[in-house]
């Protein structure tokens, strides 16, 4: 190395001449800085650790799949079965902002300043989200099938999710689906070569993925798209992000929303 090397040819020269050793170590000190320097920037290249531990604010029971997010960054973790998340190496010395998101409960946030080269452990709550239901009298006996007109009209009522009633299908006037959805927040449609070959997108997490379609309750995404007919429709339900999928919808390899399209809720 240049350092070192430098050193010793200085050293030879200065070794008959008064107060050599001490203008050796003078110097050495000025290139290579005093050793505590050299272990301050160690520790912070190694950052800081968080330990998070996610709660229900009301029950105090562990909270499992708490998305718990970096702000501003894809440096992401989900909670184990005790409601706990490892992050490690975060940057320190200077305030970072976390986001915690899950399916029922209000998204949270918090900041910390991580010392360099230590662990912080933390509890955080996170409040139920309540949602009010308007009082429904059943004349006959209510179904329990998810496929049916009742149930589209139950998860519209709990407000999570974007939903197109054959009412407001009727107002478009539209042709085909992709019509419809361009009034639908953070969903828009790619086209490459000119309309031939077009696709719908949702933004999620900072970047752009594709959502899995459903046909009357079923998996359906290599059998319809953007071009499938307005005719056919009865009513849409699209959820832009895997945290307002319904478990309804959830699939083990689910990584963008759902847009679900119902043509036979008559039954």
């Amino acid at each position: 190395m240049p350092v070192p090397t430098f050193t010793m040819a200085l050293a030879r020269r200065l070794r008959a001449a008064p107060g050599a050793l001490a203008t050796l170590a003078a110097l050495a000190a000025l290139v290579l800085g005093p050793p505590w320097a050299t272990r301050a920037h160690a520790q912070r290249a190694r950052g800081g650790d968080l330990i998070c531990r996610i709660v229900n604010k009301a029950t105090r029971e562990p909270i499992a799949g708490v998305r718990v997010q970096l702000v501003g960054t894809r440096v992401a973790a989900f909670t184990d079965s005790a409601g706990t998340i490892a992050m490690r190496g975060l940057p320190s010395g200077t305030p970072i902002s976390f986001q915690a998101r899950a399916v029922g409960f209000r998204m949270a946030s918090f900041e910390i300043t991580l010392p360099a080269g230590t662990q912080i452990e933390r509890v955080l709550e996170l409040d139920p989200q309540a949602i009010g239901l308007d009082t429904v009298v059943v004349a006959t006996t209510p179904t329990t099938d998810w496929r049916s007109l009742n149930s589209f009209e139950l998860r519209r009522t709990r407000g999570i999710g974007y939903f197109i009633t054959k009412e407001m299908i009727d107002e478009r006037q539209a042709n085909i689906i992709r019509d419809l959805l361009v009034v639908v927040p953070g969903v828009f449609t790619t086209c490459r070569g000119g309309s031939s070959t077009c696709q719908v997108q949702m933004m999620a997490s900072g970047k752009n993925c594709t959502p899995e379609w459903f046909l009357d309750g079923f998996p359906a995404s290599n059998a319809i798209g953007p071009d499938f007919p307005i005719q056919r429709i009865r009513g849409v339900e699209v959820y832009r992000s895997i945290f307002e999928v319904p478990p309804e919808f959830q699939r083990s390899n689910l990584r963008c929303g759902v847009i679900a399209v119902w043509t036979n809720m008559e039954r």
